[in-house]
Formats: C-alpha cells, sequence, structure tokens
C-alpha cells in the first residue's frame, strides 16, 4: 500500500526560499489491489517511525 498526502509548501531553512513537498510512505501487505483500495480514508492505530538504511 501506498500512502501520500497533498503537496504542500515549506520554507527551507537553508536558502529560505519554498518548495514544494509531500509525505509519502509505503506499507507491505498481503492484501489485493481491491482490498487496499477499499481502505482508503480508514484510520489504523500505531505511528509511522523512519527506518534507518
Amino acid at each position: 500500500m501506498k500512502f501520500q498526502e497533498s503537496i504542500e509548501m515549506v520554507l527551507s531553512k537553508t536558502t529560505g526560499m519554498y518548495y514544494a513537498t509531500s509525505k509519502k510512505a509505503t506499507i507491505t501487505s498481503t492484501f489485493d489491489e481491491e482490498t487496499c483500495k477499499s481502505l482508503i480514508g480508514s484510520e489504523f492505530p500505531g505511528s509511522i517511525v523512519k527506518r534507518r538504511m
């Protein structure tokens, strides 16, 4: 499953200029595409932690 928010404008601390960005995440699952589409808008307990590679 892929999750993506709408685009937002963020002020760069380095350059002082604005840039467009969007937060996104991918979750591995065994759901088929139809099930994934039916889950759009659902909320799940827990938190998202950025994995360091």
